[in-house]
């Protein structure tokens, strides 16, 4: 449960390079970029502990939200290269 606005969630989400802050395991975070308002690229590293290896990653994010219930839905896919 979380105590804020449904705007301040998603700017949070769309604050990129804060995500190390509380995304669990991020060390790194960064726009590649901004296809529009709604769709980004973002690059993103995160650290395993031992035995398992460190993972980066790059994801395209698209951001909808339903004009009649305002419910807010985050897509998100990985891109192979």
């Amino acid at each position: 449960t979380v105590e804020a606005t449904l705007s301040s969630i998603v700017a949070i989400i769309n604050d990129v390079e804060s995500a190390p802050a509380w995304v669990y395991a991020c060390t790194e975070a960064r726009l590649l970029d901004q296809v529009s308002h709604t769709e980004s690229i973002t690059y993103g590293k995160i650290e395993f502990p031992f035995p398992m290896q460190n993972r980066d990653f790059i994801t395209r994010t698209k951001l909808r939200q339903d004009q009649r219930t305002g419910e807010v839905t985050i897509l998100m896919s990985n891109l192979p290269d």
